[in-house]
């Protein structure tokens, strides 16, 4: 392959090209691949592993792997998810891939944390892996990956219960409620997929409870002088 096929570093860590379509997208995270072939972000002049870029890569290559039936994508989407997993702690039961201004510089947020999205676009890509050939192992890490949903913000998690039961999916832990609607919603629907695709009783009991807070709270975000 030609130098100018590669977006970034893709090369000099054994990974095919990223899809050349989304140049600029790559380009603004300002991607560039770690030793062990995990992406991240440069700032100035370091490199830090980002927590969200895993999934954007490995559903980069597995969308081209489905596309041109070409296995060096689909190793290539196995090996990122290897390296996530790697770089994983074990929480309350689940898996997480942790956010820390000890270790990066990719959030101004202080402390060590995670983010109920960034989980939930793991679900996501793991899933897709799990249709393809040679990946049942990561059926274990993508369930721990849903636990973690599951663990209270009092204990380092994202998981925030209304008064009648229902779940909360925090973008991070915190003090006060936080319920980004955006994030909460992408994460619900994703589990919803998931639980359609493969009946997953896991997802379907998170989906039905992430629903139940969904509509205890709704209204909060109602402004009736724009609707």
């Amino acid at each position: 392959m030609a130098a100018d096929d590669f977006i970034t570093n893709e090369a000099e860590v054994g990974l095919p090209p990223l899809q050349a379509s989304r140049r600029a997208v790559w380009k603004y995270y300002r991607i560039e691949f770690l030793p062990n072939g995990y992406p991240g972000r440069r700032t100035g002049d370091e490199l830090f592993a980002h927590p969200i870029y895993g999934p954007y890569v490995i559903a980069d290559y597995t969308a081209q792997y489905r596309r041109t039936k070409d296995s060096r994508f689909l190793e290539a989407a196995c090996h990122v998810a290897d390296a996530a997993i790697e770089q994983m702690t074990e929480l309350g039961g689940g898996l997480a891939f942790m956010y820390s201004q000890e270790t990066s510089r990719v959030s101004s947020k202080k402390g060590s944390w995670y983010s109920g999205l960034t989980q939930a676009r793991y679900v996501e890509v793991l899933n897709k892996l799990l249709a393809q050939p040679g990946t049942e192992r990561f059926r274990d890490p993508l369930s721990k990956v849903m636990t973690s949903l599951t663990v209270p913000t009092e204990d380092g998690g994202v998981a925030r219960y209304t008064g009648d039961g229902g779940l909360i999916i925090e973008e991070y832990p915190s003090l006060a409620p936080d319920c980004t609607l955006n994030g909460w919603t992408t994460a619900t629907v994703i589990l919803c997929d998931y639980a359609v695709r493969t009946g997953d009783e896991q997802a379907w009991e998170l989906f039905r409870l992430s629903v139940k807070g969904l509509e205890r709270v709704i209204g909060l975000y109602d402004v009736p002088e724009f609707a």
